[in-house]
């Protein structure tokens, strides 16, 4: 097998532990409960859960979520011909949210997780700047899940 298909298996399989949870065959890094990843983080926490102040960081839950969430999209364009332009401090501009406005959020997060995935498996191109940004959508993910396990756990 050539290198890009480990990398691109490798990336894949993290990727969907660190969104997903273990798979049957275990973990790589996660606890093995079956809702360790950011999805299963997330799926029982109400709008008003996320938008409170938290001991542990200057932002909600929510906040983290979308900033994620704006990350990994930012990083889906860089496999394409118009990549966006990433703004930090627009990325962690949502701070409280109402039910409907956070399953929202969460529904985005799921789509541009299904986009990055299917771009990762697609991918027969992969010069230094698309393995440099799926890394770094992996690390800041894998990041982030632990922030958010800290915060809700």
């Amino acid at each position: 097998m050539r290198l890009d298909c480990w990398m691109s298996e490798s990336l894949k399989t993290l990727m969907k532990e660190t969104c997903e949870g273990p798979s049957e065959k275990g973990s790589h890094y996660t606890s093995v409960d079956p809702d360790a990843g950011l999805f299963g983080t997330l799926r029982a926490l109400t709008a008003q859960r996320v938008s409170e102040p938290q001991k542990m960081s200057k932002a909600p839950i929510v906040s983290h979520v979308y900033h994620t969430c704006y990350y990994l999209k930012v990083m889906n364009s860089q496999f394409t011909n118009k990549p966006m332009k990433y703004d930090d401090d627009d990325s962690w501009n949502v701070i409280e949210v109402n039910e409907e406005q956070w399953h929202e959020i969460l529904e985005e997060f799921k789509r541009e997780y299904d986009t990055f995935i299917e771009k990762i498996e697609v991918e027969e191109e992969w010069g230094e700047e698309k393995v440099q940004s799926a890394l770094a959508t992996l690390a800041h993910s894998a990041y982030h899940l632990g922030s958010l396990r800290q915060m809700v756990c």
